[in-house]
Parts: structure tokens; sequence; C-alpha cells
């Protein structure tokens, strides 16, 4: 199989890293089916072949995130009125998704709160006591504060993917 070198946006390179990755996960199946075979059967496939194909594109995928993470790290953008490379973005909006999770999961206790002690009096009935919680936040502050982070996350998102379509890479393409 030969290939040619051309450019293509960081975008639909994205697009061919995934297809890469499913083809290498069928090949990689491919592979297992046949890697053994019991005698006086003929296997579907020669595994040599199907293996050889399989790292000859885990070689191109590799190739591939290596353009891709060169052209994230060389490409900049504005954010909050500092620039900053494309990787920057990428790792601050993989934050910014675990701190909304964080947020999100969060248990909020505002007032009294009555629960079983463990214990139990002379007349084998639970004993309660009543405890006043105090959250951190509300919950509207809690909505709020996600609003405002999904928000952020949003607009790093639009910011990557107008970079991602105006910036090209260099790829082979079979």
């Amino acid at each position: 199989m030969t290939s040619t070198t051309t450019r293509v946006s960081i975008a639909k390179a994205l697009r061919l890293r995934k297809q890469l990755k499913g083809q290498i996960a069928d090949l990689a199946r491919r592979a297992q089916g046949c890697v053994a075979v019991a005698d006086g059967k003929a296997a579907d496939f020669d595994f040599a072949a199907v293996n050889a194909e399989r790292k000859a594109k885990i070689d191109r995928l590799v190739r591939l995130e290596t353009a891709i993470a060169r052209a994230n790290a060389a490409t900049t953008v504005v954010w909050q009125n500092r620039e900053m490379p494309l990787t920057e973005v990428i790792r601050r909006q993989e934050e910014l998704k675990g701190e909304i999770t964080f947020v999100a999961g969060l248990t909020l206790q505002n007032g009294p709160v009555r629960s079983h002690t463990g214990e139990y009096d002379e007349r084998r009935q639970p004993v309660y006591t009543t405890v006043q919680w105090k959250s951190a936040y509300t919950e509207p502050e809690r909505v709020a504060l996600l609003a405002e982070l999904r928000a952020e996350c949003e607009g790093l998102n639009e910011l990557l993917e107008e970079a991602n379509h105006r910036t090209t890479v260099e790829v082979d393409l079979p």
C-alpha cells in the first residue's frame, strides 16, 4: 500500500485518528481470532499479514498523533486576554470538566438533619440526634457555579474547534 503526504486540518486529522483507532481495534480482534488454529483447520485470516497491517496502522497513528501534538503546541489562541497554546487550552478544558464533575457531585446539606446514632435505648428503640449542617454552597449557588464553569468550558471548546479547522498538519494518506 502506498501513501501520499498531504496537509489537512487538525479537525480532519482527529477524525483520521479516530478511524485509525477503530481499524487497529478491528485488526487486533481479527488477529486474536487467527493466532491459534486447531490442527487440520484453516484460519480465516493469515495472522502474520493481519498483525503486520495492525502494526503499520499503529505506526501511522503514532506519526499522526505526533503531528497533531506538534500543531497543538505551536498554535496559539487568546483566552481571557492571554495567549496560550492549544495544548494548554486542551488541558484547561479537561480540568474544567473535572471541576464540573466535582462540583456537581458535592453533597450539600443545609439545616437540621435527624439521624440515627447507631444506639438503642432501654426499650430497644433507636436513638436519634439532630445535627445542624451548613454547606459551603447553597443549591442555587452551585447551579450558578456550574453554569459559569460550563460556559467557560464551552468558550474554550469554541476556541479549540475554530483553531482545529484553520490549523493544518501533514499526514500520510493511504
